[in-house]
């Protein structure tokens, strides 16, 4: 990225607003990313230091699990979904891990699925990143096959609070 035009440092607080409205409690998780709205005023008012600036907000956010910056293909899902559906996992996680936390039966017969190694899960956290790893990927590919009009999706979702629709046909309509 050479310069970060108007666009871009539009669509890059977008992204940095959304996240901040969806983790109400960062501050007391995060806290490497009290510099971070200190940093976007400064790209507002300095547009030839926002390549340096956004380093370094990406900097602060690089411990962070769901940051709002990822590298790879461009999400077709608009960034108040994407804001939406990650506050959704993390409430996931945290029923997850609750749920692990507070059951001996399950910490000890609930077994990772095969392919990813099978074996006990380590802990709660081990546990409720796997949910909500599944959870995610579910979502996204929800998503995508919503945004495409596909009938023969097992699930579908708009990217609202009505959550996924099933499409998989019952076994006597079969």
């Amino acid at each position: 990225m050479n310069e970060v035009t108007e666009e871009m440092w539009k669509n890059i607080k977008t992204k940095i607003d959304l996240w901040f409205e969806n983790h109400e409690d960062w501050e007391q998780e995060n806290p490497e990313l009290m510099s971070v709205r200190s940093l976007v005023a400064a790209g507002d008012m300095k547009k030839q230091k926002r390549k340096a600036l956004y380093t370094a907000i990406k900097t602060c956010f690089s411990e962070v699990k769901d940051k709002p910056f990822t590298t790879g293909k461009k999400s077709k899902m608009p960034l108040s979904v994407q804001a939406y559906r990650d506050k959704q996992l993390e409430l996931i996680r945290n029923a997850y891990r609750y749920i692990f936390e507070n059951s001996f039966s399950l910490q000890i017969f609930i077994v990772k699925n095969k392919r990813s190694g099978g074996g006990l899960f380590v802990d709660a956290e081990d546990y409720a990143n796997t949910m909500a790893d599944s959870a995610r990927l579910r979502m996204n590919t929800a998503y995508n096959a919503y945004l495409r009009d596909d009938k023969e999706a097992d699930y579908i979702w708009d990217g609202t609070d009505k959550g996924l629709i099933c499409q998989i046909p019952n076994k006597e309509d079969a």
